[in-house]
């Protein structure tokens, strides 16, 4: 499994965070019909970069990167601060 440290916190809707931990958590959230906001540039490149993780051509930090890229596409990225893990 792939984790991501420190994970990444997307809103899902109002007062609803979602913490992603993990590959498998970013690929379900990019690939999810509940993904808000935009699905631009970023959101294509983070698809084609978890591919490219889970067949081990990236590692943990380009996939969460990618991941928390789209997020800030998408205007859902949770400020890091206000997650506590």
């Amino acid at each position: 499994m792939i984790v991501f440290e420190p994970p990444v916190g997307i809103y899902l809707g109002i007062g609803q965070i979602r913490v992603v931990n993990s590959l498998q958590d970013a690929a379900e959230c990019l690939m999810s019909e509940k993904w808000p906001g935009l699905r631009g540039a970023a959101f294509e490149k983070a698809t084609l970069i978890l591919i490219a993780a889970s067949a081990g051509f990236k590692n943990a930090d380009q996939a969460r990167q990618a991941f928390a890229s789209a997020a800030v596409e998408a205007g859902i990225l949770v400020d890091p601060k206000l997650l506590v893990h």
